[in-house]
Parts: C-alpha cells; structure tokens; sequence
C-alpha cells in the first residue's frame, strides 16, 4: 500500500525538524527560548541583590511557569505591563473596527498601562 509513501513523510518531517533545530542552535535563537522558557533558574527574585533586568527576566520566567491560567483580564494586564515594560507606550495604531477582539483588546490593555 502506502507504507512507503508515508514513509517518506515523516521522514522528510523529521529532517525539517532537524534541519530546523541546527538553525536555532546557530542562530542562538534556541538558547533565547531555552531562558525566556525559564528552563536554566527557580531562583526567586531578590529585590535587593538583583538588578532589574534580572528581577523582570524572572518575573517573566515565573509568569511562564504558572501552574494554571490566568483569568482573561488578569492576562491583559500582564501583556499590557509587558508591552509597557518593554516597548514603552504604544507606537502603533490601535486596530481598526474590522480587527478581531483579541487584537483590540491587547492594544487597549497596552495602552492603559
């Protein structure tokens, strides 16, 4: 039958899968996700020994790792004090009547803040 037609199909996903991962790992994109991930520290944040890239690198980690998510307005005001925190105020226009709701209300949350 089709054994080797599918065969052929996951072989040529997994050489994509690698072909993508060696690019990451050059580009050194994959050690970015790896720490925006929170994958390399648990350490708590300590307002008094860490700078404050280091207290918001791990406030960004600690916000990734959550055990449940949370509630809908709790989420655009976190993106909206991120955005604000790593942009500044918004430099963009806000989307038009035909945008889809998340898009609005990511940009309101944003500019809220």
């Amino acid at each position: 039958g089709h054994a080797n037609e599918l065969a052929e199909v996951v072989a040529g996903v997994c050489v994509a899968g690698e072909l993508s991962l060696g690019a990451a790992i050059i580009s050194g994109d994959f050690a970015k996700a790896h720490k925006l991930l929170a994958r390399e520290s648990d350490a708590p944040i300590d307002k008094k020994k860490d700078s404050l890239d280091e207290q918001f690198d791990k406030a960004q980690a600690l916000v990734i790792k959550l055990s449940s998510r949370p509630s809908y307005d709790n989420i655009l005001n976190i993106y909206g004090l991120f955005k604000q925190s790593t942009v500044g105020d918004v430099n963009i226009d806000k989307p038009s009547l035909f945008a889809d709701m998340k898009a609005k209300a990511k940009s309101d949350a944003w500019k809220k803040k």
